[in-house]
């Protein structure tokens, strides 16, 4: 028998790890403040006269996190008769995550699924700060 399936059962029999094919609900936290940070650092720029980008960027951020949510809500109430509690975050971290192509450390995806978010924001904020700075200085 071949397919996806065998593979993660011989995952699961290699392994005395948790093997997951979901994201911690940390993760999708940390995505949710990561681009609240961003919409913040956005609003950064609200000295000038430009509320209609940031209503935009604002709008474009609540409904690319508002739709994934609203899903994963609808998909919990269809579900949450079978469903477990999340594993503890540190053990969800050094366990595997399974892929198409195979598996991860659970750390290691975490650090894949954030590392675009959180480098958009963080570079935003980073951006807002000195170009308030440098306002400050030749003001």
């Amino acid at each position: 028998m071949h397919g996806p399936m065998t593979h993660h059962a011989h995952i699961i029999r290699s392994t005395n790890r948790l093997v997951s094919e979901t994201l911690h609900p940390y993760v999708y936290a940390a995505i949710v403040g990561l681009a609240l940070l961003l919409v913040l650092s956005a609003w950064g720029f609200s000295g000038n006269a430009t509320g209609l980008a940031l209503t935009v960027v604002s709008l474009f951020v609540l409904v690319a996190v508002g739709i994934p949510a609203i899903l994963w809500c609808i998909w919990r109430n269809h579900h949450a008769r079978g469903i477990k509690h999340p594993a503890r975050f540190a053990d969800w971290a050094e366990g595997q995550f399974v892929i198409w192509q195979g598996h991860l450390k659970g750390k290691e995806a975490a650090v894949l699924v954030l590392l675009p978010v959180a480098a958009v924001a963080c570079g935003m904020t980073i951006f807002v700060v000195i170009a308030h700075f440098t306002a400050a200085v030749a003001g």
